[in-house]
Parts: structure tokens; sequence; C-alpha cells
């Protein structure tokens, strides 16, 4: 439910240029959470054109599950503007998953290499 339902829109209103995170949550106010939403439904306009054709009063019905779906890639491939699908080609070049051959981290601090038969073990570190 998270990675589905909140998670894809709550990571790029989270990410949007200008919304800092305090590190002290006690730090969050009203305040806060006003500007930063401000701040962050700007970037959405930027990025996710599309979604605001819809007009205000549809959109202020969908729930969460409906936002993180609309900033999906495979919707913005479907639905979105020229423009939307440009920022989304972008931001996939830079952010191009590791080509095969790369050595690629682990969580835990490993780096692996790409699988060899011959080695038992493709652990840099190890």
């Amino acid at each position: 439910a998270y990675k589905l339902n909140w998670k894809p829109i709550f990571t790029i209103m989270m990410n949007a240029p200008g919304v800092v995170t305090p590190p002290n949550y006690e730090d969050i106010d009203e305040d806060f959470v006003k500007t930063s939403f401000a701040i962050a439904t700007e970037h959405l306009k930027e990025q996710y054109a599309y979604i605001f054709q819809t007009p205000e009063n549809k959109r202020d019905l969908w729930s969460l599950s409906t936002w993180s779906k609309k900033v999906l890639p495979s919707q913005v491939r479907m639905n979105g503007t020229p423009a939307d699908i440009e920022k989304l080609s972008l931001a996939a070049v830079i952010k191009s998953p590791p080509k095969r051959n790369e050595p690629v981290a682990k969580g835990d601090g490993h780096v692996m290499r790409p699988a060899d038969p011959s080695r038992r073990d493709n652990c840099v570190v190890c």
C-alpha cells in the first residue's frame, strides 16, 4: 500500500526544490506545513502540468492514491503534455541505472560486481 498509494506523490513533493525538512520534528509547525505544501504544489505544476488541466473541483476530490497514480512515469507518457514527457525523459537520463558491467553498491556498504560464474564471491570488499 505504501509504495503505490502514497510514496510516489509524497517523494516528489518532499524532494521539491525549496522544501527542507527540519532535523528536529518539533520544528514542524502549521506554517512549515503550509509553506512546504505551497512550494511542492508549484513544483508539481511545473513537472506535471497535465494534472492541473483537470478542473480544481475534481482534483479536490482525488485521493492520495489518485495523485500517486498521476505522477507515475507510465501515466505521464500516456496523458502528459509534451513538456511533461520531455521532463520525464530528462529525469530518466539523469537517474539511469548502472550499466550491467559496473559494480553496484548494496545497502550494507558492500559493492557487488556483476555475476561471474568463475568467482565464488562477487563482493569487492570481502
